[in-house]
């Protein structure tokens, strides 16, 4: 757990921590745009006035002049350098009152003698080595250059401040990074902690004790899991509950025959072979209980091939009135004797499966004697078939004790067995279910308790019959 809770941590802190970065690059960028955008306004703002005045007053003065004449009509700036460069860049005068006679070159005043047009720099100057925002403007006269008005200020206090501004902003993305990956701690505990209790739970499964359950504490999908985990180990314990008891109904279906047959075992052998009467009831007993015991293997063989995916199905085409015949010969003799009335309707002609014969006789033989087990006397067992479009439809319906409607959904599940004493190993309705789906159909049960039950099979109609 402590993995997946460093991973949410790691995500969770990456996310904002990129997400912090590109903010502040973006804040940076906008903060430093709107100050330089505010000082580069404020410089060309008050060189535009200088250089109005110039060209509207001064203009029968030579450049010196007019030089002179701007200085001594300017406002206070005390945050510009004013300089006045004749066309070769050189410097005439400056607010110190000063003829420098040195020649400017830098980039704006360069740009602005060249293009005749105003430009813009910020960057370190040349001669004084310091961060500086400068404005030249052009000095006009018909439409000729013949000088620059220079507007110069020194940004270093202004880099200095946005600095400043810059690492306050960092601090603030720090504490943000910080508080989210404390946030995230938080989030991954209350995510982990109801993982760790369904991974002991699921510990304690696979241990053996089925009687554990993970608490559901939460409505999200961690608790859909909680409720689907505890349902599991519910299903678990009740199949392994099944399991045992059809275990122990195996063993007993499995004595039960074992001491009928040595007990006639040994009274054949130890008693008058003479008494041929005697004899015969003893093996016909024999008979009897082993073949009740090749049905169990059978069931159990049947089981294993289901489990192991290897039940295989060995096809071909017949009629279901050839099958139904058999099984009307075959159980009319047991119905007679339980006084049971059995019907079994004569199907449709030319109702054509194709598929396994003997697995699919072994599913009705298996119904059939259900009904007949679970039906008293005087009761009535019916067999009908009918065609709906592509499929059979096979239905053997009877008015026996019926099953209860809470077990009903479970009745074609592996180890299930009824309450009555006639409930058999708990199979074979499971194994009928899987021959019906292998061959494409289904098998449903319909039951109300006290009235009876109906076992719906639907087979798909071999396809040239079908079309």
């Amino acid at each position: 757990m402590r993995g997946l809770r460093r991973q949410i941590v790691l995500s969770y802190g990456l996310i904002i921590l990129l997400t912090v970065l590109l903010l502040e690059g973006i804040f940076n960028l906008a903060v430093r745009q709107y100050y330089y955008n505010g000082a580069t306004t404020t410089l060309k703002n008050s060189i535009a006035v200088s250089s109005s005045f110039y060209n509207r007053y001064a203009g029968d003065y030579e450049l010196e002049d007019r030089a002179r004449y701007i200085f001594e009509n300017k406002p206070e700036e005390a945050y510009a350098t004013v300089e006045v460069i004749d066309a070769n860049g050189v410097c005439i005068l400056n607010d110190s009152g000063v003829r420098s006679g040195k020649k400017i070159t830098a980039p704006d005043v360069e740009q602005a003698i060249r293009t005749g047009e105003e430009s813009t720099f910020i960057g370190r100057d040349p001669a004084t080595g310091v961060r500086i925002l400068a404005v030249s403007h052009p000095l006009l006269i018909d439409r000729q250059t013949v000088g620059i008005l220079r507007y110069s200020s020194s940004v270093e206090a202004l880099d200095a401040e946005l600095a400043s501004i810059h690492r306050w902003a960092l601090v603030l993305g720090g504490l943000v990074v910080l508080l989210v990956i404390a946030v995230s701690l938080i989030l991954a505990r209350g995510l982990v902690r109801p993982i760790k209790e369904l991974t002991g739970a699921a510990r304690h499964m696979a241990q053996g004790d089925f009687s554990v359950r993970a608490p559901v504490e939460r409505s999200d999908e961690l608790g859909t899991l909680a409720v689907t985990f505890n349902h599991l180990a519910q299903e678990v314990q009740r199949n392994e509950r099944l399991q045992n008891e059809f275990i122990a109904s195996i063993s007993h279906e499995l004595r039960t025959p074992l001491t009928s047959i040595k007990g006639w075992s040994e009274t054949l052998l130890t008693g008058d072979p003479d008494k041929q009467e005697e004899t015969r009831q003893g093996l016909k007993i024999i008979y009897k209980e082993t073949d009740r015991m090749i049905l169990l293997v059978e069931e159990l063989l049947d089981f294993s091939r289901y489990k192991a995916g290897k039940m295989e199905l060995y096809r071909e085409r017949f009629a279901i009135a050839r099958l139904l015949a058999e099984l009307r010969e075959q159980f009319h003799i047991r119905a007679r004797e339980k006084n049971i009335d059995l019907q079994i309707d004569e199907p449709l002609p030319h109702l054509l499966i194709n598929g396994d014969y003997n697995r699919l006789k072994q599913v009705l033989l298996n119904l059939l004697d259900n009904a007949l087990k679970f039906t008293a006397p005087g009761g009535n067992v019916d067999i009908s078939s009918s065609r709906q479009d592509d499929a059979l439809l096979l239905q053997i319906q009877d008015n026996g004790i019926g099953i209860k409607e809470e077990d009903l959904p479970r009745v074609t599940q592996q180890f299930y067995k009824g309450e009555s004493r006639e409930a058999g190993s708990g199979l074979g309705l499971s194994i009928a279910r899987e021959i019906v789906v292998l061959h494409g159909g289904d098998l449903t049960v319909q039951s109300i308790p006290g009235q009876g039950t109906t076992v719906s099979v639907r087979l798909p109609l071999d396809s040239a019959h079908a079309g």
